[in-house]
């Protein structure tokens, strides 16, 4: 009775194995997830970085008029 309890509690804990590993096996959903995460906040840099450029060249044009208001 005793060895038909320990071959069942081992047999049960590579089950749990098994079943464990062929999930972590099975990343390819998460790791497109994380690559399409990636690939957004790059082109959100992008977007803000010419945003920022943008007006930095907007700012400098229009230079004349502030220091023609504020040179008194």
């Amino acid at each position: 009775m005793k060895r038909l309890t320990l071959v069942m509690v081992f047999g049960f804990s590579l089950v749990l194995l098994a079943s464990g590993l062929a999930a972590a096996a099975d990343d390819s959903k998460v790791k497109g997830a994380a690559e399409q995460v990636k690939s957004g906040a790059v082109d959100t840099a992008k977007g803000i970085g010419g945003t920022v450029s943008e007006g930095a060249k907007y700012t400098g044009a229009n230079k004349g008029f502030f220091t023609n208001l504020f040179s008194g």
